[in-house]
């Protein structure tokens, strides 16, 4: 009972368990649904952001090459139309001054041809005079691929504005000189800026040599950091991630530049972290109203109808069968059915109780009645012994006045002179013999009456342990009603575990409970065991208290059969004596004849003398015999003795259960 109360107070309570499980039965749920939800808002944005990123770069493809085709369509119009020409800069300047009217988002347009000469607009540029255009990088890449339209990279303008600028070059047709046309990146970076990555991202040029062409975050020119460029080698498109930064690019066909877009990855969390906050907000609310309900009915439906069975089950582990379950306020029908069978045991514990007490009452007076028994057989068979003695010193007196009567007898035949004293002497001899032989007789008639005695109290008390031991099988047939019952309480609680187990989860209290009246079961089928033990060693006892009797009887009938030998002998003794008492009175009318008489005589008293002996013989046998008939009887007051103080314990422990109110 201490250890059941430790563990109460170290355990969570039924409600306490029961809110946990819907804390957590509602919380895991939730959060795998955030975590889910968290995960497909999170590939969906990432999706679209990376379906609109592409979008956009396809966008700005699209439209940086429509623009550099219409720059290019319009080199290659000049370097046709101007072919032949380059020895005439009036016609040059002309043609290219038409151009440069029509269309503004050139900076300049100039031609060189093979002697260095330079035809630059617009003329406000200040070209220093000693500058060689043959050196110039898009004269060397246009005398590269003669006949195609080149765009060069990113380099500083000669022009005197330090600006950085970008140049489509293509030769004549024939091949004496090279068309110029400076971009305006302001005009490309319009471009470019009008594409727009995510919320916070930025688009970017980067050309055939990784140098940056439009770039908001770094100056044109600059090479892209050489991570970036490992990335990129090789590939014509795709993603990447890098300092926290989401890179989109592609290859513009026409340029072979690098058209990309970065997006800041913080864009994904800003768009899914305020629906994992409402989802969180949601789940819970959900799980404060789930449990407060839940608490409410484990409160009315399963914690006030399990406290009340708690309480029983105490009252029962106490010994304490008074109280009972409430059948008619059950709050559902499982407790209602649980409390039945609560009350059903209860009931047939109070019954085997009373069965074990009234029982017990009958066992305590059965075992006084057998030690006062077995008391007043001890002091019947020490006064048989006694008689017994007396009886075997009277057969050795007995046999040796007989040897003396033999010793005179021989003494006539020696003596025939004193006949007459000796006869006289006889006579007196054979008066007391007779008395001798009458009260031997006397004894033995005695000594078998009180055999007889002995015979019918051992039968009684033969009768009474037999009856004892009935008895005693009776109470083990009620300790097997007991393992019966605590057998079928054993199964009704491993039902109610298998029933508890199906309920799953809601029914975790009631496996408790179950578990409560197994181990009630358990206890319940321990003390009939004991009892059980205890009635063995009765039973044991009983048995050798049998056993005893059985011995203590035949010996009795042994005794009773050498008294009857010696009532023989005593007889055929008495005859004899008889017998030479009446030659004795024929003696003096028969003088003559009393060589024949004494030899006669001397015949007769040796038979006398072995029955002398024989009777002594039998004397301390009996003797013998009822001395080991007292030692059993005393072993049976043992017993007994036992049998009483067993069934005191057995008392005085029913006395622990309470049964009535």
């Amino acid at each position: 009972m201490l250890h059941l109360k430790k563990n109460k107070h170290r355990s969570l309570g039924l409600s306490t368990l029961a809110v946990l499980f819907i804390i957590v039965i509602i919380a895991i749920p939730d959060l795998l649904i955030g975590l889910f939800i968290y995960r497909d808002v999170q590939a969906s944005s990432q999706a679209q952001l990376d379906s609109s990123a592409a979008n956009s770069l396809r966008f700005l493809d699209k439209n940086l090459t429509q623009f550099i085709q219409g720059k290019t369509h319009i080199v290659t119009q000049l370097s046709d139309s101007l072919s032949g020409k380059t020895d005439n800069p009036k016609d040059i300047q002309s043609t290219l001054g038409t151009v440069q009217g029509v269309d503004q988002d050139e900076a300049a347009l100039y031609l060189a041809n093979r002697q260095g000469a330079l035809i630059f607009l617009p003329a406000t540029a200040k070209i220093p005079k000693s500058l060689d255009p043959r050196t110039r990088p898009w004269y060397k890449l246009a005398m590269q691929y003669p006949g195609k339209p080149v765009i060069t990279a990113p380099y500083l303008s000669s022009d005197g504005s330090n600006a950085m600028t970008v140049t489509i070059a293509e030769t004549t047709s024939d091949g004496t000189g090279v068309i110029g046309m400076d971009l305006k990146l302001s005009k490309i970076s319009a471009i470019v800026n009008q594409v727009k990555v995510g919320e916070s991202g930025h688009a970017f040029l980067l050309d055939n040599n990784y140098a940056w062409v439009v770039n908001s975050q770094a100056k044109s020119g600059g090479k892209a950091p050489s991570a970036l460029i490992r990335e990129f080698a090789g590939r014509s498109s795709g993603s990447l991630f890098q300092n926290n930064q989401h890179v989109y690019f592609v290859t513009n066909q026409l340029t072979g530049w690098k058209i990309g877009g970065t997006m800041n990855l913080n864009e994904i969390d800003n768009m899914v972290v305020p629906l994992l906050v409402n989802v969180g907000l949601f789940a819970l609310i959900t799980i404060i109203i789930v449990t407060v309900l839940v608490w409410l009915i484990v409160r009315k439906y399963v914690l006030k109808p399990t406290a009340r069975m708690v309480s029983v089950f105490e009252k029962i582990s106490k010994n304490d069968f008074t109280q009972g379950m409430d059948t008619e306020t059950t709050s559902n029908r499982e407790f209602a059915q649980l409390s039945v069978s609560v009350n059903h045991m209860m009931g047939s514990l109070k019954n085997v109780v009373r069965t074990i007490g009234s029982k017990s009452e009958m066992l305590a007076a059965s075992s006084e009645e057998l030690s006062a028994s077995t008391e007043e057989n001890k002091a019947t068979s020490d006064e048989i012994s006694r008689s017994i003695q007396e009886i075997a010193l009277a057969a050795d007196e007995q046999a040796n006045n007989v040897e003396r009567l033999v010793e005179e007898a021989e003494a006539v035949n020696q003596a025939v002179g004193s006949i007459t004293e000796r006869t006289s002497n006889l006579a007196r001899t054979s008066d007391e013999s007779s008395q001798i032989v009458q009260n031997g007789q006397d004894a033995l008639q005695i000594t078998a009456n009180q055999m007889g005695t002995i015979k019918e109290k051992m039968s009684n008390l033969s009768q009474m342990v037999n009856n004892l031991s009935r008895q005693s099988k009776e109470i083990g047939e009620i300790i097997h009603v007991i393992n019966d019952i605590a057998d079928q309480t054993r199964l009704l609680s491993l039902n109610a575990s298998i029933e508890a187990a199906r309920a799953g989860e809601n029914g975790k209290g009631f496996a408790v409970v179950a578990g409560e009246i197994q181990k009630l079961s358990a206890q319940s089928a321990q003390s009939a065991n004991q009892i059980n033990d205890i009635l063995t060693v009765i039973q044991q006892d009983t048995e050798q208290v049998v056993t005893s009797m059985e011995d203590g009887i035949h010996e009795v009938d042994k005794g009773m059969s050498a008294v009857s030998q010696s009532g023989s002998s005593f007889d055929n003794i008495k005859s004899f004596v008889n017998t030479v008492s009446e030659q004795i009175k024929n003696v003096t009318a028969a003088i003559h004849d009393i060589s024949t008489s004494t030899a006669h005589s001397v015949a007769s008293f040796q038979p006398i003398k072995e029955l002398a002996s024989q009777t002594s013989s039998n004397a301390q046998n009996v003797s013998a015999a009822t001395e080991e008939q007292s030692a059993s009887t005393e072993e049976v007051a043992r017993s007994a003795t036992a049998l009483s103080t067993i069934a005191d314990e057995l008392n005085q422990l029913v006395a622990t259960f309470k049964i009535k109110a």
